[in-house]
């Protein structure tokens, strides 16, 4: 599987040739796919490209892509962050505060160890969702060499001493985009996840960029079953105030057998999860209010 996030980009306003280097591009994922024996292929258009119209979404569809509504919430950093913080729903400010009271603190990433111990929960929180980091060392080097040039940024929650949430952060363009959001799954990292969100939006304020995209999931109607039960993230990501933006999800099957095969057994590994993680007793970590 290859996925590619906010693209493509292409830097004309000319209607013609976005087009034609559209056509390009989509050709060169056809070599890709050959080229990796890919399952799928999938990417996400940029929510910002309002450039995007029947003609550009019908190259894809010729391709065979398919093609799906997603819905993202963009917070404008370029305004003050009491304005900011003001369209953050009640309860989300509620449990932003109620993190600091009860000894949640939030920390920049500093450290090769502290990186060490950032995998380390990646690794406990893959496992939950049927995954497994194979080389843990070959992981630490990579999201160390992005940290030490500056291409991506890390926030660390500590409950007691003991790392209990994480975000990894993107940015480009002046824009912010959560690329990881892990957690512990103990009772306290419930509160970590929303002061490592309002820490994450606070620095990209701090930092002069534009834009925070909190992401979100697929455009779900009010008639439409959701399948995979994505509506839960989204009413969550919703709290945090951003303008909802419709934008575009891409996916083209490397091979309709491959695919197909994938589908059913990724459907039934969810389900084998869903029903692990009920079962699974809760941990707590020093917090019983």
């Amino acid at each position: 599987m290859i996925f590619w996030l906010y693209g493509p980009i292409i830097h004309t306003q000319d209607k013609k040739q976005r087009l034609e280097i559209l056509s390009t591009i989509l050709n060169a994922n056809d070599q890709i796919i050959k080229k990796y024996n890919l399952v799928f292929l999938e990417g996400f258009s940029p929510p910002l490209d309002d450039l995007i119209d029947e003609n550009y979404l019908k190259i894809f569809e010729n391709k065979g892509y398919k093609i799906t509504k997603f819905v993202t919430y963009l917070t404008d950093l370029t305004k003050p962050v009491e304005e900011i913080w003001s369209k953050v729903q009640k309860y989300t400010k509620i449990n932003v505060k109620r993190a600091s009271k009860r000894g949640i603190t939030i920390k920049e990433l500093e450290t090769l160890e502290e990186m060490k111990e950032f995998v380390n929960l990646h690794q406990k929180w893959a496992k939950t969702k049927g995954l497994e980091i194979l080389d843990l060392d070959e992981k630490i080097n990579e999201l160390w060499n992005k940290h030490t040039n500056l291409i991506e940024k890390i926030f660390l929650a500590f409950k007691n001493n003991e790392l209990i949430a994480a975000i990894s952060l993107s940015f480009f363009n002046n824009i912010v985009i959560p690329t990881q959001v892990l957690n512990s799954y103990s009772k306290a990292a419930s509160l970590g996840g929303p002061a490592l969100t309002w820490r994450a939006i606070t620095w990209g304020k701090e930092a002069n960029m534009k834009t925070y995209d909190i992401t979100g999931g697929p455009l779900i109607l009010e008639n439409e079953i959701d399948v995979d039960n994505t509506k839960p993230l989204t009413h969550y990501k919703r709290k945090w105030g951003g303008e909802e933006i419709i934008h575009y999800n891409f996916l083209i099957p490397g091979g309709k057998i491959k695919y197909e095969l994938y589908q059913k057994m990724f459907r039934i590994l969810r389900i084998y999860h869903n029903i692990m993680g009920k079962a699974r007793p809760t941990k707590f970590v020093g917090d019983n209010k």
